[in-house]
């Protein structure tokens, strides 16, 4: 049996103004699409963010 480490992200629209995405540094306007950091709540990724950093250690997504 092969254990596999699975990170469940959950996309939303933010609600907040004035976040910034670590990644780029750049702010996540309100009302766009953003993942939450799923270790700092405070913390919210672009999406596209995200899927670059996750592309970079190449890991797939596996989308449910």
């Amino acid at each position: 049996m092969t254990t596999r480490n699975v990170l469940t992200l959950h996309i939303r629209r933010e609600k907040e103004v004035n976040v910034f995405c670590p990644r780029c540094g750049l702010v996540v306007p309100p009302n766009t699409k953003c993942i939450p950091s799923p270790t700092r709540p405070e913390v919210h990724y672009h999406a596209a963010c995200m899927y670059a950093m996750v592309e970079q250690l190449r890991r797939p997504i596996l989308w449910a």
